[in-house]
Order: C-alpha cells, then structure tokens, then sequence
C-alpha cells in the first residue's frame, strides 16, 4: 500500500485524543441523595466488569472512526500486482528513428511514445527502478522514476533505425527485469524477422500509429564515371521511388553544386516503382564539390534530400615503366593537358613513386621486377591506384608469367604465335557499357600477330576476347583499385590495336579507375568507416565538422590513408570536413538510411504472428492523433485506490459508536 498524500499520516497523533478523555473524565459528578446507603449493596458486582468492557468497545471504535478519516485523506492506493513494488527493474525501449519523429509537435508518433513512457512511469511507486532505452544509446544503466522522466524528456530523433536485436538485447542483458515496455511503429523494413522473446518478462509491443504514410525518397545517385575531370562533362542519374500507391506525374527534382542550383528535370513515377532523373553536367573548376539533391514531400521529409560530394581533378598522373619508351602510349598521353606523363625505367625506379594512389601506373616492357618493387605495386593497387599491364616488342614471357601469378590475377601458359582475330565484347562488364552510349552490332576486329596464353582467375572479368575465346583484355578489382591485363605486344609492329578506334577510349576510361571507386556520400548507420587520402603529416587530434556541429572520431592512419571509425558517432544528414586542427585534410558526405523510407508497418494481427502469439507479450496499438492516452488503462496496471473504503469505514464505525451509546442510554433508563 502507498499514499498519495502520506503528510496527512501525522494527524494520526490525535487518536491521542479520545484515548485521554477515556482515562480522564471531565464530566462535573452529580449529587443524588440516597435515603439508604443500603439500596446500593443490590447492584451486582459483575456489571462494573461488563461496563468497564463496554467503554473500552465505546473507545476502539471512536479511535477506528478517527484513524480512518485520517487515512482516507492520505489517499492509500494497492498497487494492481505485488510484482508493481518489487524491486525488479522496468525496461523502456522508444524507437526514436526518423520515421516515428516525422510530423509536428502535435501528431508525430516520438512525442506520442514519450507521453505514454511517462504515463507507465507515473504509475509506479517512485522507489521503481527503470532501464530507459532508445535507437542511440550504447550503455543504458537503471535510473530512477525523476531520472528516468527526465531523460525520456530528452529523446530526440535518432539517425538509427530500430530493430528486434537492439530490444532483445535489452532482455538478454537484464534478465531479471519485471517487464519491458517497447513504443515502435513496428516498420517491416527494419524489424524484419521473427523474434522470441523469454517468457521471464512481461512484454508489451505499443504500435505506434495505425495507417501507413504515402511517401517518395531520394534514393541513391549514379556517375557514369570514376572520375570527374575539368571541363569533362558527365552524367548523374538521381532514383526516386514511389511508396504510395497512386502514380506521380512530373515531380521536379532539382540539385544544387556549391550552393548553386542548376535547371530541375521532371520526371513521373508509377506506384510501388523506381525512377531516374538525368542531370548531364560540367564542372570548370577542379577540387571538392559538395552537392545535393533534393524534392518537394510532405509529411515525411527525412528522405527528401541527398548530400554528396564530388572530386573534380584538373589532371591525371600517369607513369610509364619501361625499359624504352611506348610510342603508343607516349602518344596518347603526351600531349594532353589532362594528364601529367612520365617515364620510367624498372632499373632506377624510386619505390616512393607508388604512395600516390591517384595515378595509373603501365608496365611496358617486362623484364625482370624485384619482389619489392612487386610488393610495392600490391599495396598501391590494393590502396586505389591502376595498374596496367601492356607488354611490347622488349618483354620477356617469363617475367610477365612471374608478375600476374604474384599478383593472383591468373595464369600464364606459353607464348603463342597463332595469330587472332579480336572482336567478341563483354558488354554485360560496366566498364565497357560506360564506353558506349548503345550496344555495337560489331566491332572492327582487333588482329594480334602472337600473344601470351592467359587464364584469369575468378576475380577478374574478361573485357576483350578472340574467336577461338582467347583472352584479349581482362579487368582484375584489387582493394580499391584495379588492375588491366593485356596478355599481349600492343606494338604497332604485332597488332593493329594502336590505330584501332578502341585504343585510346580503352586505356582513357581505365585511368578514370585511379585513386579508387571512392563513394560520393555514406549511409549512416550502415558505413562504419570512411576512408580519405591526406596530404600531409598529422600534427594533433583529427575533427569531424558539419556546421556547428565537431566530433572526435577514433582513426587508423596507413601511409598516406586515414580510415575514419563512424558507427558511434551522432551523425546527422550534410557534407562534413575531416581537420587536423585548423587544416582540412578532406570532405565527405553523409545522408540518412534510406531503409525507413518504406513505411509499411506490422499490423496487430502480424505482430501477434512473428512474436508466435505467446500468452506474455501484450500488443497494444495507438493512434499518433490521439492527445492523451492512459496507456494503464489498456495495460491493467492502474492501482486500486483505497480512500473510498476508508471513508466508509469511518462512517461505519461512527453509526455503529451512535448506535451504541443509544442503546446503552436505552439500557440505563430502564
């Protein structure tokens, strides 16, 4: 039993009162005149004993009557179950993600599920213990009823989603809980398998929100090349899906580079589908663009925008390395302005040359290359960087056999002489379907004099091949790099492939490869880490900056690489700068999962049926519309209130004193 009011228990002090009166009579005596002392000797002596009985009988109930007033006023409740005051711990899990936060102050389901987390906390005895959890935290601990109110008061939306692991893991980490309360709109994309929870704890599953929203994301964004260069144009493709289940007819999408907006393009999306806006566009300046993307949709809003950050580079590095000179190669990069060329012989190579991972490195002439220098090539291409492997007139068998099983591309059989005919395509490769804008009927056939017998390994993809199956050009993804094969002399003198129309857009789309397929944004809560090329040395702690908003990241550093950690930081949607100190050492972009963006949610019926229906998990549901709810009344958790029956046992005891003293009036005037 506790009370309400429990100050008023002081006044039972007063049952003093009666008590003192009982003992000490105050009444003045009254004379009566008795003509014979005798008259008295025919009163028996046993009636003293009864009366003195009857006035103790006369005096409990006053008292009886007194204290039960007094009670009635402190307001005693019972609580509904003897568990209610045990010392168990409550748990409290507030799915906290985008989707239950979206709409205002008034309707949206976060503020709904806080008001009723407070009302279960309201109807425990403030000595209850409470375990508060959300979609953010990592460590929850056991607060009491004011600590627990106030940091519910204090959830704000999370940019992770929730999920039947994060509230199981609260069971299974605090076995001997009393009960755990969940508020969730239970949405199929994220809560998306059965779940069994143990039957030592009462379960109850608050659905928040009963219909499902219409809704259109900003899904995703595709470059039709690796790399962007000044000037170059380029095109971006934007996916819009539809979650409704009506047709969108000209919706504008509009993006913005650096602030500035370029033209909208309108597009019309089928219910339940996906569609692309094409954005053709150039660049004039190199360096970091940040850029986003973004429409028009109301109520939910947390998908209607896409931030991403693009690196637009004034040149490429490319190295030859070769103990004479390509003039093939030579003469396609040369001369252009977009690449910085250079020429290497294997014999005096500085191993330095292969920490920049933002170039193209083409071993020619094939000799024999140290286990260093092949180690080196390893780690460059593994860190982002291109490497092309096109021997010539120079190259010796043996070192190219030695150079591709060291590097597990494939393997090499023998020199062959047998001439081929080129002219099989893989445009399944995206490589090559980049390079076209429709599918070529045929091709002018590329003829080799002789080549080398080579078998790529399951990793890499053919890209060119002969009549007869042989390979021509293969592609081998490494790490964040990539590494090309052509298993033959691309001399003029054994081929025709220099004058070929497929020479120069093979090897210019291959150095757009270089320095990595480095993402334009990441996904927060599904990319645990973010990794940035610096130009310098680190001086002191690195940042994280988005506005006002600095973090200190965990970070692995590797040359001249910086893995940055993100899983437990408080991201949120925009283009962040990576510094040492004052120096920023490189930008990225992040944006919201869009696995929310499909709001479909688990009905009462559904959630019955993955939960298995068991006899301990309560499922509940509440209407985001609804401005109060007394969650105890639908959860019979509400305590029985007492006062009423105090009060009537006052009343009681009073009538049954009156009654008393009148009969025993009755009695002694007879």
């Amino acid at each position: 039993m506790i009370f309400a009011n429990p100050t008023f228990l002081y006044a039972l002090g007063f049952l003093a009162v009666p008590i003192i009166i009982h003992f000490f009579s105050f009444r003045i005596p009254k004379k009566i005149v008795f003509t014979n002392l005798e008259l008295l000797k025919e009163i028996k002596e046993e009636k003293k004993s009864i009366q003195r009985i009857k006035n103790w009988l006369l005096l409990i109930l006053r008292c009886l009557a007194l204290a039960c007033i007094i009670l009635a006023f402190a307001e005693p409740t019972l609580p509904a179950s003897q568990d209610q005051a045990g010392n168990l711990p409550i748990a409290i899990y507030i799915d906290n993600s985008f989707s239950v936060s979206e709409g205002n102050i008034e309707d949206n389901k976060l503020q709904l599920a806080k008001n009723l987390a407070l009302d279960v906390i309201r109807e425990f005895p403030s000595t209850q213990k409470f375990i508060v959890s959300d979609n953010c935290s990592e460590f929850p601990r056991e607060l009491g009823g004011t600590e627990a109110s106030d940091y519910i008061n204090g959830i704000s939306p999370c940019a992770k989603v929730g999920s039947w692991d994060k509230i199981t893991d609260i069971q299974t980490k605090n076995p001997q809980l009393q009960s755990l309360f969940v508020f969730s709109d239970f949405q199929k994309s994220t809560f998306s398998s059965d779940v069994d929870f143990t039957d030592s704890t009462t379960v109850y599953l608050n659905k928040l929100g009963k219909n499902p929203t219409p809704n259109l994301s900003v899904d995703s964004i595709a470059i039709n090349t690796p790399t962007i260069l000044v000037n170059n144009e380029f095109a971006m493709e934007v996916f819009i899906s539809n979650h409704s289940g009506e047709a969108i007819e000209n919706l504008p999408v509009y993006i913005s580079l650096d602030g500035k907006s370029k033209a909208p393009v309108s597009i019309s999306i089928e219910a339940g589908a996906t569609n692309a806006a094409r954005f053709q566009m150039i660049i004039p300046k190199a360096g970091i663009v940040k850029g986003k993307v973004y429409i028009n949709d109301n109520p939910v809003v947390f998908d209607n925008n896409l931030f991403f950050t693009l690196n637009v580079e004034q040149t490429k590095r490319i190295t030859f390395l070769g103990a004479e000179k390509s003039k093939p190669i030579e003469a396609l990069f040369n001369e252009d302005p977009e690449f910085i060329y250079q020429s290497v012989n294997p014999k005096q190579i500085d191993l330095n040359i292969f920490e920049d991972y933002e170039q193209t490195i083409i071993i020619g002439g094939i000799s024999e290359i140290s286990s260093g220098v092949q180690k080196a090539l390893q780690q460059f291409v593994f860190s982002g960087g291109v490497l092309i492997v096109a021997p010539n007139a120079n190259s010796d068998f043996n070192a190219f056999k030695q150079l591709v099983e060291n590097l597990q591309l494939g393997s090499a059989s023998e020199m062959s002489a047998q001439g081929l005919e080129v002219s099989k395509l893989n445009l399944r490769s995206s490589f090559l379907q980049s390079l076209f804008k429709a599918s070529p009927d045929r091709i002018k056939p590329i003829s080799v004099k002789s080549h080398y017998r080579f078998n790529p390994n399951f990793s890499g993809e053919v890209l060119l091949s002969a009549e007869n199956n042989e390979v021509v050009l293969s592609q081998h993804p490494i790490g964040a790099g990539n590494i090309f094969v052509f298993p033959f002399n691309i001399s003029p003198e054994n081929s025709n492939f220099p004058n070929h129309g497929l020479f120069a857009p093979l090897f210019l789309k291959a150095t757009q490869y270089a320095g990595g397929n480095k993402p334009s944004y990441y996904n927060i809560g599904k990319d645990k880490e973010v990794l940035i090329n610096i130009p310098a040395e680190i001086i002191g702690d690195l940042t994280i900056v988005n506005g006002d908003q600095a973090l200190i990241p965990a970070y692995q550093k590797t040359g001249r690489k910086v893995k940055v950690f993100l899983d437990r930081l408080p991201l949120m949607s925009g283009h962040y700068e990576l510094k040492d100190q004052e120096k920023v050492l490189g930008q990225f972009s992040m944006n919201l999962n869009r696995v929310e963006s499909q709001l479909a949610h688990y009905s009462e019926a559904e959630l019955k049926e993955i939960t298995f229906d068991n006899n301990w998990i309560k499922i509940l549901e509440f209407d985001a519309a609804q401005k109060s709810v007394a969650i105890t009344e639908s959860l019979q958790l509400k305590d029985y209130p007492l006062w009423p029956i105090f009060i009537g046992l006052g009343i009681l005891f009073l009538l049954t004193e009156m009654l008393w003293i009148r009969w025993q009036n009755r009695q002694l005037s007879k």
